[in-house]
């Protein structure tokens, strides 16, 4: 066991004694911070290699962002929850090399009371940092609809923005077909490379991935928020 991990689990197995040197809500603060330190500390130690599978550092990231999502809606049965993400994290499969993916595990563990909604655009911009720049600020990075991908054949079949529900068969057993069979997608993050990030595109099936589709015909740039002073 990593030590990370083991760390992780000695802190759940002497919550009861750490509990009785403080009061209740303070020690449940207190071990879900350390909680986060801990899963901080694996991530950044973990080698990066394979890129794939169940041990690799990105799929380490999306089973602790399912665990942290997990132990917020089992705390609270009574609420619902919203969780904003990459649309790869989203998905009920997998993403990159066969990464099992946060959604997918919510997935199993709630069933349809996971609803994967996909945000998509068809063209406009976005920031990112540049691979050449790791260090440096965001970027405007701009995206047209020439590519065949799924944005832009969702920006050809209905003008504006609009919403697509996944769970019922389609308006036509040819738009049912469609969105059962393999698709690609653009997958752009927080860092692009200069030029080439407007080929970066990933597999899916839309029917099988996600529930719905909210899709936005122009994007516009987030706005960062200004410096907070010290």
């Amino acid at each position: 066991m990593r030590r990370a991990e083991a760390l992780a689990t000695y802190l759940d197995d002497h919550y009861e004694e750490f509990a009785r040197h403080t009061t209740a809500d303070t020690a449940d603060e207190a071990l879900e911070h350390a909680r986060i330190l801990t899963r901080a500390a694996d991530l950044v130690t973990r080698s990066p290699t394979p890129l794939s599978g169940e041990h690799s550092v990105l799929a380490a990231r999306d089973r602790y962002m399912a665990d942290a999502v997990t132990r917020l809606v089992d705390d609270n049965p009574e609420v619902r929850v919203i969780v904003w993400a990459h649309n790869g994290h989203l998905t009920k499969g997998t993403y990159g090399d066969g990464v099992p993916a946060l959604g997918s595990r919510l997935r199993a563990r709630y069933g349809d009371s996971y609803y994967a909604l996909a945000l998509l655009f068809g063209k406009g911009s976005f920031l990112a940092r540049s691979s050449d720049d790791l260090h440096g600020p965001p970027r405007r990075h701009r995206v047209g609809t020439g590519i065949r991908s799924l944005e832009a054949r969702l920006a050809d079949a209905v003008p504006g923005n609009y919403y697509a529900e996944l769970r019922t068969h389609g308006p036509s057993p040819e738009a049912a077909q469609w969105l059962h069979a393999p698709q690609t997608q653009r997958s752009f993050g927080s860092v692009v490379p200069r030029f080439l990030y407007r080929f970066h595109l990933a597999p899916l099936i839309p029917a099988q991935d996600y529930d719905g589709l909210a899709f936005v015909a122009r994007s516009s740039c987030s706005r960062p928020l200004p410096a907070m002073e010290t």
